[in-house]
């Protein structure tokens, strides 16, 4: 694509009018690929593949898929792309065991231990979450996998006041490998 020519008025391709307002029509009055410079891709988008996307290459685009890293799938498709982890526990807390911690003092921590896993599902190393379905004002509560699928579960109470919690509660633990 290069500059407007003289014989491109005269034949009426594009016309003086549509020189003067802006109003040259992409789709019937450009043929050819429109380079970055002039607002296109440089690039035939009529051939990208499933789940192809414009990515900068440092001077123009290329049409190229998403690279998957370690625990992570990408499912190109036909107008679309869905990204999903393959990371077990993810999204899924789990509900080991109904625990019963006595009053805890202002100063001193409760630990539980242990909290059995599923299997496979909170390696060591694993990123701890923990939830409580109660009020736990006061506690900071964590969590510390010891062994494999083994988690421990600590109350430490820096309140002020002692904090007496009810019985039967179920934590919601949600362990990131």
């Amino acid at each position: 694509m290069g500059a407007v020519t003289t014989d491109e008025i005269l034949d009426g391709t594009i016309l003086n009018e549509d020189i003067a307002d802006g109003t040259i029509d992409l789709t019937t009055k450009v043929t050819g690929i429109l380079p970055p410079a002039n607002g296109g891709t440089g690039l035939d988008g009529s051939a990208a593949a499933n789940g192809q996307v414009l990515i900068g290459n440092g001077t123009g685009y290329t049409l190229n898929t998403l690279t998957p890293g370690a625990g992570i799938n990408v499912i190109n498709t036909a107008g679309g792309i869905e990204i999903e982890s393959t990371i077990v526990g993810i999204g899924t807390p789990q509900t080991p065991n109904v625990i019963s911690p006595p009053p805890i003092l202002n100063g001193d921590a409760w630990i539980y231990s242990p909290q059995n896993m599923g299997a496979g599902t909170c390696p060591l190393g694993s990123l701890v979450l923990v939830s409580l379905p109660v009020n736990a004002e006061g506690l900071t509560v964590t969590g510390h996998v010891l062994a494999n699928d083994q988690v421990t579960l600590v109350f430490d109470n820096h309140s002020g006041v002692t904090v007496d919690l009810p019985n039967g509660i179920t934590p919601k633990i949600l362990c990131i490998p």
